[in-house]
């Protein structure tokens, strides 16, 4: 896929006031699970301990 996106990112017409952005792969899974653990992080920090009560 990469390879194809280059070839068209190729023969594509240059805009003289844009910067020219490299094709690339990314592995997208893994920012979605990280992003997943930070949101399931500050659920868990809104939802009150018992321990912390009794301080």
């Amino acid at each position: 896929m990469v390879t194809i996106a280059e070839k068209v990112a190729q023969g594509a017409p240059r805009d003289p006031l844009a910067p020219v952005v490299p094709c690339g792969y990314t592995d997208t899974m893994d920012t979605i699970r990280l992003a997943e653990t930070f949101t399931n992080i500050a659920k868990s920090l809104k939802k009150p301990r018992a321990v912390l009560l009794r301080a």
